[in-house]
């Protein structure tokens, strides 16, 4: 679980730098390849409110479709208005693109706090550690990957 709290408070502080590719759209091993995609898709509210919770963060960004509802969800890092999910970190525009796709309509950001969210989506705690669980896993292999100097690990603008 470290590793993927590590990963999200280095976020938090602006250590990370927005990514070009998706992770899943790389070549994972196939456990790191499994906890994406489930977090991606399946469980990113859970995810998004449990690394919220973790940092005491109110509110989340959440990509919403022409009618408001949730598509997806992730920590916001609001002074640089990017996104943290199990992809890597995105700016909002390029997520709110990749979702638009994804869905083939037309999606938009929102800040949305997170027992707004939680009507949606409401993680017990065996959820939350488990959710948490399958991101440091996802986090570890970013670690091990990735060089300091790779876009990710990079803060913005260096």
């Amino acid at each position: 679980m470290k590793a993927g709290l590590d990963l999200a408070r280095r976020f938090l502080a602006g250590e990370l730098a927005p990514v070009d590719q998706l992770l899943e759209e790389t070549d994972l091993p196939v456990e790191v390849a499994h906890a994406v995609e489930l977090l991606a898709h399946d469980a990113c509210h859970d995810l998004a409110i449990a690394l919220a919770e973790s940092f005491g963060v109110i509110e989340l960004v959440v990509i919403v479709d022409q009618l408001g509802m949730p598509v997806h969800s992730g920590l916001l890092n609001p002074n640089l208005s990017l996104m943290l999910d199990a992809n890597g970190v995105h700016t909002l525009e390029a997520s709110c693109a990749y979702w638009s796709g994804r869905i083939d309509a037309a999606c938009r950001h929102r800040v949305m706090a997170i027992e707004d969210l939680a009507v949606f989506s409401d993680p017990d705690e065996d959820q939350v550690v488990y959710v948490l669980d399958e991101f440091a896993r996802v986090a570890q292999h970013l670690e091990q990957t990735l060089s300091p100097s790779s876009p990710l690990l990079a803060a913005p603008g260096l």
